[in-house]
C-alpha cells in the first residue's frame, strides 16, 4: 500500500519527567531542543491569559486538556508570526487600541522582542494613557451608577434589617398573648368550677350483711298507711287524715 505525503509535523509540546528530574531519553527522536523555563516563556503566557480577558475566547482553539483542538489550531501557532494578515485578524478582536497594542508586544514571535513588565509598566501607554473627554464621561457616569447600586444596596439592607427587628417583637408579642390566654382559660375555669355547687358524699358504712330485698305491701297495709276505707257496696271510697276527710262515689266527691 503506497503511504500518503506527509506535508508537516507538529510537535506542540512533550514532557517526560523520573522523580521530579528530565529523564534521559526525552532527548531522544525529538525535532527540537528543549527549552528552559525564562522570563520571555512567563511573557508569552502573560500576553495569551491578556487575550483571553479582554477578548473573551483563547488564543488558540484548545481542548479541556490546553492540547491543540484540531491541526488548523497546530498550523496557526507553529507559524506564528509569519502570516501577518493572521495575526492581524486576530489582534482586532481586541477594541481598545493600547491594550491591542500591549498584547501585541507580549506575543512577540521571536522571544529577545518582547518586552519585559517593567517597561512595560513604566512606558507603554496602556498604563499611562490619558482618558479622552467622552471616556471621563463615560466613567463619571459608571462612578455614580454604582454609587447608587451601593446606596440601594443600602437602603435594602436597612429595611431587612427593621423587617427582621419587627418579626422579632412579633414573636414575643405572640408568646404573650397566648401567656395570657392560657392564664384566663384557667382563671375561667376556676370561677366555673367554684361557681358550680357540686355535692360529693363524704361518709360510707360498709354492713357485713346485704340487706334482704324490700317486701312489697299489701292492699290492707297501703289502705291503712293512707286512711283509705272502701264501702261495703262497693259504691266509692273515702280517705280520713288528720284534718280533712274525703268521699268518692259515682255521684262524684264530698269533702
Amino acid at each position: 500500500k503506497k503511504q500518503g505525503t506527509v506535508k508537516a509535523r507538529y510537535v506542540v509540546k512533550s514532557f517526560r519527567t523520573e522523580e521530579g528530574k528530565p529523564a534521559t531519553p526525552v532527548f531522544e527522536g525529538l525535532p527540537y531542543e528543549l527549552v528552559r523555563a525564562s522570563e520571555s516563556i512567563d511573557l508569552w503566557s502573560l500576553g495569551v491569559l491578556a487575550f483571553t480577558l479582554l477578548t473573551g475566547e483563547s488564543l488558540i482553539p484548545s481542548t479541556r486538556d490546553d492540547d491543540c483542538a484540531s491541526g488548523n489550531a497546530m498550523h496557526v501557532l507553529y507559524y506564528w508570526g509569519t502570516q501577518p494578515e493572521v495575526l492581524s485578524d486576530c489582534f482586532n478582536k481586541i477594541h481598545d487600541v493600547p491594550a491591542r497594542d500591549l498584547v501585541m508586544q507580549l506575543l512577540k514571535s521571536k522571544p529577545e522582542e518582547r518586552k519585559s513588565v517593567a517597561f512595560l509598566l513604566d512606558k507603554h501607554p496602556f498604563f499611562h494613557s490619558e482618558m479622552s473627554a467622552g471616556t471621563e464621561d463615560q466613567f463619571r457616569e459608571m462612578k455614580e451608577h454604582l454609587q447608587n447600586i451601593t446606596n440601594q444596596v443600602g437602603i435594602l439592607n436597612a429595611t431587612m434589617l427593621e423587617v427582621k427587628k419587627l418579626s422579632i417583637e412579633s414573636k414575643e408579642e405572640l408568646f404573650h398573648t397566648r401567656h395570657v390566654l392560657h392564664r384566663t382559660r384557667h382563671v375561667l375555669l376556676k370561677g366555673i368550677f367554684e361557681a358550680t355547687e357540686v355535692i360529693t358524699p363524704t361518709t360510707f358504712i360498709i354492713l357485713n350483711n346485704k340487706l334482704p330485698p324490700a317486701a312489697e305491701p299489701s292492699g290492707e297495709q297501703v289502705e291503712k298507711i293512707f286512711g283509705i276505707d272502701a264501702a261495703e257496696d262497693g259504691s266509692g271510697v273515702s280517705v280520713t287524715t288528720e284534718h280533712a276527710s274525703a268521699t268518692f262515689s259515682a255521684d262524684g266527691a264530698n269533702i
